[in-house]
């Protein structure tokens, strides 16, 4: 980027390359073209950091709000097989043997079951009293199951845009870049003898 904004200023202010470049096609109209695609560009630039920057926000709220219930629910899990270690009833109502899931839709779905299964067996509940869970504790966990779902959709949209951002700005890269490798090819070859001036344009000349 810093290369084709030096590239095109320079060619627009210094008045010996802007007058020998305009001959060829590269009068004022032509030089405000390339600085406003080169604006353009840098726009796009901004919305790509931009969207990346709430893509990563919002997969760290997501990460930590999944985590953390995941390590939550196997504790409570361990409290289960061991409250409820004589309890056929309770094991097979609350899965507490099954294998447990790893990928997010899985587990997710296997831990809605988990809690709603609790929520259906007050019974249950009263007995996990004494490592002080409560109706209200467990249910605050699975609504915290749904807040989770809700931040992994924010996830995939922000996901989604970022993705999109990176797409709009390497497209208007390319286009800066082509109309920038045109003027450049130009001007090596009207100041081949001026290396000085190529210097000035960003371009390298070997001594």
């Amino acid at each position: 980027m810093e290369q084709c904004r030096i590239l095109i200023w320079n060619s627009s202010e210094d008045e010996i390359i802007r007058v020998r470049i305009e001959p060829h096609g590269y009068n004022e109209e032509k030089l405000t073209e390339g600085k406003n695609l080169f604006n353009e560009v840098s726009q796009l630039a901004q919305i790509q950091e931009k969207e990346h920057a709430e893509q990563y926000a919002a997969t760290k709220a997501f990460n930590e709000k999944w985590f953390n219930l995941e390590d939550e629910t196997k504790d409570l899990l361990e409290i289960c097989r061991h409250v409820f270690d004589n309890n056929h009833l309770a094991e097979e109502k609350l899965k507490l043997h099954a294998k447990r899931k790893r990928k997010y839709a899985d587990w997710w779905q296997q831990s809605r079951f988990f809690y709603d299964a609790l929520l259906a067996n007050p019974s249950f509940i009263a007995e996990l009293s004494a490592f002080a869970y409560t109706t209200e504790t467990i249910q605050e966990r699975r609504d915290l199951l749904d807040e989770i779902n809700h931040l992994r959709e924010i996830r995939e949209q922000e996901k989604g845009d970022a993705q999109q951002a990176t797409k709009n700005k390497d497209a208007g890269f390319e286009e800066l870049k082509e109309w920038c490798d045109v003027l450049r090819d130009l001007v090596k070859i009207l100041f081949k003898n001026d290396p000085q001036y190529l210097e000035k344009l960003g371009i390298f000349v070997r001594s």
